[in-house]
């Protein structure tokens, strides 16, 4: 038996999620160079088998996404580069600085530091981005597979008559 309606009502559903969460980064201001966004993918599943397997979504994004959405203890800091790189974003010194204009390196290196030294004191706070999109992406999600079940055990029942009366 083949549900292969149940199979495309779930691959809807990761596509719909993988469009909440890039939706949702955009929603809570969040987007500095994109590159978060364009690496948000749901990687093919496995194939469905009612009986003995789960059926797993899983979405793949860069490491800092999850810190991202839960926050980050003190501690510990960036690696090196990588604020002096986000502060090279124009939607980054809009948000840090007021204003477009690029900084010098010896500006940039500054303003790194210092913010590097506040996430060792403070830690990030969660800016909690995924929940949202899943609460979203989830809503309808017992109907969609309800509805798409039903339509395929209707079709396995039909093949089943077929196959006892021909």
């Amino acid at each position: 038996m083949a549900f292969d309606k149940l199979i495309d009502a779930l691959n809807k559903m990761r596509e719909q999620y993988v469009k909440e969460l890039t939706d949702s980064l955009t929603e809570k201001n969040l987007i500095s160079s994109g590159k978060l966004g364009q690496s948000i993918k749901s990687p093919a599943q496995p194939k469905v088998k009612l009986f003995g397997q789960i059926y797993r979504m899983q979405v793949t994004m860069l490491p800092y996404g999850d810190n991202l959405d839960k926050g980050r203890k003190p501690g510990k800091g960036l690696p090196p580069g990588v604020l002096e790189e986000w502060l090279t974003q124009p939607n980054t010194l809009q948000k840090i600085t007021g204003q477009d204009k690029q900084l010098k390196d010896y500006e940039r290196n500054s303003l790194a530091f210092v913010i590097n030294r506040s996430i060792k004191k403070k830690g990030i706070k969660p800016k909690n981005w995924i929940q949202p999109a899943f609460e979203k992406g989830s809503k309808n999600i017992v109907g969609v597979i309800e509805a798409a079940l039903a339509e395929d055990i209707e079709i396995t029942f039909a093949e089943i008559k077929k196959l006892i009366e021909g």
